[in-house]
Parts: C-alpha cells; sequence; structure tokens
C-alpha cells in the first residue's frame, strides 16, 4: 500500500522539541507503523507512520468533528488527481514532538483503514518526524526521538522539498544504473516507475502481476527481480521489485520508491544534522 501526496500548500510550522523520548508503536503485516498521538485535543489518535506523504494527513470524519474550516483543493497522488480540503490543524503531538498551525490534507482514510485493519487517523509524514533526529526499531516496536548517527554505516541522503514539505532520497544501484529513490516507511516493497529505468532494468521480465492500494485507487504493479542491489554498505541478491506505471509528471521527480523492510532493516535511523541514514538488523 501506498500513497504519496502532493499540495501546492506552504507550510507554517511552531515546533516545541522536548527532551529524547520513545513512543509505543504496533507493527502491522510487519511493517505498517502505528503510533498513539494528538490531534488538536483529541488524544490517543492512530497514526500512521509514512515518511512519504507529503503532506500529512488527517481523516476527512476526523477533521469534521474538530470543526476544521477546509480550503478546497487537488491533491496529487502518483496515479492520479483527487478532490480533497486543506486544513490548518492547530496542533500535532506524536510522544514529546508538538507541532503548531500545521497545515494537513483532510481525506477519507477508510480504506486505508480497511486494508490494515486498524482505523487510521492521521498519515504522519516529515513535516512533523523531520524535526527532530528519530529512529524506527521494528524489532522493540518503538519510535525514538532524538540520537545521532556515527560510523561507516551511514547512509546520505538528499532531501527533497515539495510544498513546503519534505522528503529523503537515496541511492540505490542495480544492474549498472544509479537510481534516486524515496525512502519511505509507506510501503515494505522497492517500487520502481518504468519510465525511469534504462539499460538491464528496462529490459526485465515480469513475473506476475499484483494489485495496490492507495487513496486515489487500485492500480496494478508488475512484478520483477533484480539480480543484485545495493544501497550504501548494504547489497542483497535475487530482489523482489514492483514496476509502477503512473502517468503523473511528479514521478519525473525520482526513480522510485523503497521501505526499510525491503532490505530487511530492523532499525532505521534518520539523522537530520548530518543528512544521512543507517539500517540495523
Amino acid at each position: 500500500m501506498k500513497r504519496w501526496l502532493l499540495l501546492s500548500a506552504f507550510v507554517t510550522l511552531s515546533v516545541v522539541a522536548q527532551a529524547q523520548d520513545q513512543v509505543p508503536l504496533r507493527l502491522i503485516d510487519g511493517w505498517a507503523i502505528v503510533v498513539e498521538g494528538s490531534v488538536g485535543s483529541m488524544t490517543r489518535q492512530a497514526m500512521l507512520i509514512d515518511t512519504g506523504a507529503v503532506p500529512s494527513v488527517i481523516d476527512s470524519a476526523l477533521a469534521k468533528r474538530m470543526k476544521l474550516a477546509g480550503r478546497p483543493s487537488e491533491v496529487s497522488v502518483l496515479n492520479q488527481s483527487v478532490s480533497a480540503e486543506r486544513v490548518c490543524v492547530p496542533s500535532v503531538q506524536v510522544g514529546g514532538t508538538r507541532v503548531k498551525n500545521l497545515d494537513m490534507v483532510a481525506l477519507d482514510l477508510g480504506r486505508i483503514s480497511q486494508a490494515l485493519g486498524t482505523r487510521i487517523d492521521a498519515i504522519i509524514g516529515l513535516d512533523l518526524l523531520a524535526r527532530r533526529n528519530f529512529t524506527l526499531d521494528y524489532r522493540h516496536r518503538r519510535l525514538e526521538f532524538g540520537g545521532s548517527i556515527n560510523g561507516a554505516a551511514a547512509i546520505p541522503f538528499e532531501i527533497g522539498h515539495e510544498a513546503g514539505g519534505i522528503y529523503v532520497l537515496v541511492r540505490v544501484d542495480s544492474e549498472g544504473q544509479r537510481l534516486r529513490v524515496l525512502l519511505d516507511t509507506g510501503t515494505k516493497d522497492l517500487m520502481l516507475f518504468p519510465d525511469r529505468l534504462r539499460g538491464n532494468l528496462n529490459a526485465l521480465r515480469v513475473r506476475g502481476r499484483e494489485s495496490n492500494l492507495n487513496v486515489g485507487g487500485n492500480d496494478q504493479l508488475s512484478i520483477v527481480e533484480l539480480a543484485s542491489v545495493s544501497m550504501g554498505p548494504f547489497q542483497r541478491k535475487r530482489q523482489k521489485a514492483f514496476l509502477w506505471a503512473t502517468a503523473n509528471d511528479r514521478a519525473s521527480l525520482f526513480d522510485g520508491l523503497v521501505g526499510p523492510k525491503a532490505f530487511g532493516a530492523s532499525v532505521v535511523q534518520f539523522d537530520f544534522d548530518r543528512k544521512v541514514i543507517a539500517f540495523g538488523d
């Protein structure tokens, strides 16, 4: 499941950063991260942690209960545009990190909730999370704010800017091609855009099809296998990947998406001070 949102919105943030803290998380299907947080005065709201969400999303039913005044907007996901509303949420808090006046997209998250088998009230992206370094520990099931990365295992990343929010791009090498892919905790797979592939990657044999659910609807993905793939010091042989054909011109900003679990990571650290990530097993 994947959703990648882009809006022509400007995000004005006021951030209160407190001491290093840990937040328990639930894992759905071993990869989807759900934590509890607050949206305005609404506590214990279920939040999907999605580093590919630009900007963050609030469920339209919750926005209505909070009586948030919305502004009509077209939301561009990778497969199509959908009608939505932009709302200014007075505060959003995860653990000790609170953002005031966060501009979010109000969308019906019913399909996402149904696919994950649990209620999702909001999808939280880097417009909140990147205000502090953080670690996602899948094994011990916790989100930890604070800390830094040291050592040779650090993987540099590039920050992309869109609609007042940010996303993280990392380098992946395969079949002689260097790819720029979005590091996305909202997917468990390696997903590539076929129009961006060259050489051997452009001649991959399709081994099957699979359906992909996102806020724009359902898409058909082609299943392929890469002989080898590497990201920093991590190398994998016979890596399963998916080809996702999209007509959206914003797909030209990068070559695909990769979830930490696609590389078998049990821990992923984000260090925004040094602009590096690190994986642990």
